[in-house]
């Protein structure tokens, strides 16, 4: 990518930034919008929380420097690496250009209704599944927003056009190559990761005026994290592990499928997990409910995470699809 071997790590970080400041998603996600959201914004939160773990505030950035000190070969994979995410950034970018062309070209009414972009603040807020309003509470969280501010980037971003991904294929194929990327970036210069990741988990479990995320919108997002941002899916499980979660007033009915609870590819280390504390849960109908966490759970190979729209929580609500082989609610 011509050019961007002469910016120096912070530069090419900004770069990157920009690009997913302006990453908007089109009609096909519509159905579900919420979970893609959650998908791409913990992918983003990773990338601007790697940049604040080791400093990065603007393009000669002093902290990042002291951070690097004596690191030269480091620093060398480190430019590699966020030269190629900012190269998959772009190239996202230009693909989705290029169809939307074609489509416009080859194409009358219906078909380019494809290319209508979808409102991210009015797509969530009229939704009420539980993916959109997991989305919602880690955007709407304090989670990175402090960090995000100080780089100062509103002003940079004026004028500039947003940008769509049009194919769910083509989104998660970029979110996997960015995570895997993001992967290296960590392992080469991991800075303060733990502890930012640790300050996101409070911030986002616990809002500033001290009241706690729904058990449901954080089992939610540890769901996801788990693939794409796995330190901060380790936050969020250390943290509850500790407080547990409450599970109260909830009703399933139908053929609804809902677990209330954790889940752990493995047994957790010194067999701490988290607590589960059930009141008041009606299960009626054809319904079947797992109140407590799973072991040995299977992560979906998928970053794209699919919502059973027949099952409804409190009569209304979409509930987490249950792993295989729970029984029966008595």
């Amino acid at each position: 990518m011509s050019g961007l071997t002469a910016l120096s790590a912070p530069g090419l970080f900004l770069t990157g930034v920009r690009y997913f400041e302006l990453i908007q998603l089109g009609r096909n996600f519509q159905d579900d919008f919420g979970i893609c959201v959650l998908q791409l914004r913990h992918v983003q939160r990773r990338f601007y929380r790697w940049g604040e773990s080791v400093g990065i505030t603007d393009q000669e950035s002093p902290a990042y420097r002291l951070a690097t000190h004596d690191r030269s070969d480091d620093l060398d994979l480190v430019d590699e690496t966020l030269e190629a995410i900012v190269e998959q950034l772009s190239r996202a970018q230009k693909d989705a250009a290029g169809y939307a062309r074609r489509l416009t070209k080859t194409s009358l009414g219906n078909a380019v209704e494809e290319l209508d972009i979808l409102d991210e603040d009015a797509q969530l807020a009229s939704d009420t599944s539980i993916g959109s309003r997991s989305a919602t509470r880690l955007r709407n969280s304090r989670v990175g927003k402090a960090y995000r501010r100080s780089l100062h980037f509103g002003d940079v971003l004026t004028g500039r056009t947003q940008w769509a991904l049009y194919k769910k294929t083509e989104f998660s194929d970029l979110l996997t190559k960015i995570t895997n990327l993001l992967n290296e970036l960590e392992k080469a210069l991991p800075g303060k990761l733990e502890d930012v990741a640790r300050v996101d988990a409070q911030q986002l479990l616990v809002d500033q005026d001290g009241v706690e995320a729904p058990a449901e919108e954080v089992g939610t997002i540890i769901d996801v994290s788990v693939n794409t941002d796995p330190v901060f899916s380790a936050a969020l499980n250390s943290i509850t592990a500790k407080h547990g979660h409450v599970f109260e007033s909830m009703i399933y009915k139908g053929y609804a499928r809902a677990h209330n609870g954790d889940n752990y590819a493995t047994i957790p280390i010194g067999g701490v997990a988290s607590s589960g504390t059930y009141r008041k849960i009606v299960a009626g109908g054809n319904s079947r409910t797992h109140l407590g966490n799973n072991y040995g759970y299977a992560q979906q190979s998928s970053l794209l995470l699919q919502e059973d729209h027949s099952a409804r929580n409190s009569g209304s609500e979409d509930s987490i699809p249950p792993a295989e082989g729970l029984a029966e609610d008595l």
